[in-house]
C-alpha cells in the first residue's frame, strides 16, 4: 500500500511541476537567468491574495463551499511567490560571488620565459586570448564567424598542472 501511495504522489508531483503555471514560472525564476526576476515576481502575490479574498467573500455571502479549495490554492500560490523573492536574492548573491571568484581565479596567466606582450606584462591573459585564435587557425573576423553570431571568441577553460593555472583558449568552431 505504501509503495502505491509513494508512486502516486511522485506522479502527481511531476504532473503539477510540469504543467501548472506557477510552478513553471518558479522553475524559470530558479535558473541563473531568472534569478533577477524573483523580487518582481513577489508582486504576483497581490493578485493571488485578492482572488483568495474574493472567493472568501463569495463563500461568506452564501456561495458554494467548494470555493474553499480555491481559497487554499490562491493562498498557497501567494506564499510561494512571497517566499521566492528572498530565496532568489540569496541564490543570486551566491551565484554572483561564485562567478566573481571564478573570474578572479581565471585571470592567472600561463607562464612563459621572458615573453612580453603588448600590455607589458609577461604573457598576460589579454595577449594570450588575442593571439590564440590565430595560432589555432580560427579567425574571429572570418566570413563564417560573422554568420554564427557575435564577434566574440568562444573560449573554454582548462586547469593545468599541480598549481592549477587556468588558461583560456578558443574552442574549435562547429562545422
Amino acid at each position: 500500500m505504501i509503495p502505491l501511495l509513494w508512486n502516486a504522489s511522485v506522479h502527481v508531483r511531476g504532473f503539477l511541476r510540469r504543467y501548472m503555471p506557477t510552478n513553471i514560472l518558479l522553475d524559470a525564476i530558479r535558473t541563473r537567468r531568472g534569478l533577477k526576476w524573483g523580487v518582481p515576481a513577489m508582486f504576483l502575490a497581490g493578485p493571488y491574495l485578492l482572488a483568495a479574498s474574493v472567493c472568501n467573500a463569495l463563500i461568506a455571502h452564501g456561495g458554494p463551499g467548494w470555493l474553499n479549495l480555491f481559497v487554499l490554492l490562491f493562498l498557497w500560490n501567494m506564499m510561494k511567490f512571497v517566499v521566492m523573492g528572498p530565496v532568489s536574492v540569496t541564490l543570486l548573491v551566491t551565484a554572483r560571488v561564485r562567478e566573481w571568484n571564478a573570474r578572479r581565479h581565471a585571470d592567472v596567466a600561463p607562464r612563459a620565459r621572458g615573453r612580453r606582450g603588448s600590455s607589458g606584462v609577461a604573457n598576460s591573459r589579454k595577449d594570450w586570448v588575442s593571439v590564440a585564435p590565430i595560432i589555432l587557425g580560427w579567425d574571429p573576423g572570418s566570413r563564417g564567424a560573422r554568420r554564427r553570431g557575435p564577434h566574440r571568441v568562444p573560449t573554454a577553460v582548462d586547469t593545468l598542472g599541480p598549481d592549477h593555472l587556468v588558461i583560456e583558449y578558443p574552442k574549435e568552431p562547429r562545422q
